[in-house]
């Protein structure tokens, strides 16, 4: 089971039965706006929104330690949380003193998200087995993990290793009517007729020799966040297992710089979802 976003789409669209004053109705939706997770089986049929429990993070948390081995459900009685928030202290060095000092040398705090002890998270990948296989795949994602993802690497951070892989079913889209995005894509709108998703704006920029560049910073591109509900326009969109295009004109220094706009998505059954 797969732990995901709930779906971009208007909260009322869940088939909830509201109650009838207005007071009321509004504190029901502020309380199921809460409820951002559900839990996927991944079985290969359309998802139906309608029929599955959405989740506070600390209900999904409750999941978690229930499903978990009896040494981590009795770590701790408190409330357990997908993230936690800490305030990290740093200091800016003044190079002419060595020390810190007035602002901008002033020490200052800085937010940081970690998440609990043992988690283990997942990540979904689609391969064309033509070109990589499973086994190239995690070696370098294991290599990533080993001297650590994200902007904080070089502090220690960022560390991790595949426990293990699952090959998934392709879904079965014979029924399916709409599309559940997995990541931040960028949707041919010629293919869809109706759009649910937040935006997200990726403000990218050049790595390699182009970082050393007089503008190493790409144009920003707006996209569409993970777990956008796309409505097909026709059939023939189920008929590969990704959705979405590529962007061209994103760089000032390199005009053949694409950014991929691409994700995968899961089919979904909006049928019974009004």
């Amino acid at each position: 089971m797969v732990a995901l976003r709930r779906p971009a789409f208007p909260v009322k669209l869940n088939s909830l039965k509201l109650p009838g004053n207005r007071c009321e109705r509004f504190l029901k939706l502020k309380e199921e706006k809460k409820k951002r997770y559900f839990v996927c089986e991944c079985k290969g049929v359309p998802i139906d929104f309608s029929s599955l429990e959405f989740l506070t993070e600390t209900q999904l948390m409750e999941r978690v330690k229930q499903g978990s081995s009896d040494d981590r459900r009795s770590l701790s009685g408190e409330e357990v949380r997908f993230e936690y928030l800490s305030q990290q202290p740093h200091n800016t060095i003044n190079r002419l003193s060595g020390t810190t000092g007035a602002p901008p040398f002033a020490p200052y705090s800085l937010e940081v998200r970690y998440y609990p002890e043992g988690s283990q998270l997942v990540v979904l990948a689609l391969i064309d087995d033509t070109v990589l296989d499973i086994r190239s795949l995690i070696k370098g994602i294991n290599r990533i993990g080993c001297f650590g993802f994200g902007k904080d690497a070089s502090t220690g951070k960022g560390k991790f290793r595949v426990v293990e892989d699952i090959e998934l079913p392709f879904f079965d889209t014979s029924n399916a009517d709409g599309c559940y995005t997995l990541s931040p894509c960028v949707p041919d709108t010629d293919d869809f007729k109706k759009f649910y998703f937040t935006p997200f704006i990726r403000f990218g920029r050049h790595g390699n020799l182009f970082a050393r560049a007089n503008n190493p910073f790409k144009n920003p591109v707006i996209m569409a966040d993970e777990a956008a509900v796309f409505i097909p326009a026709k059939k023939s969109v189920f008929d590969t297992p990704f959705i979405g295009r590529a962007v061209n004109g994103v760089s000032k220094v390199e005009p053949r710089t694409v950014v991929q706009g691409y994700s995968i998505y899961l089919p979904i059954n909006m049928e019974n979802t009004k």
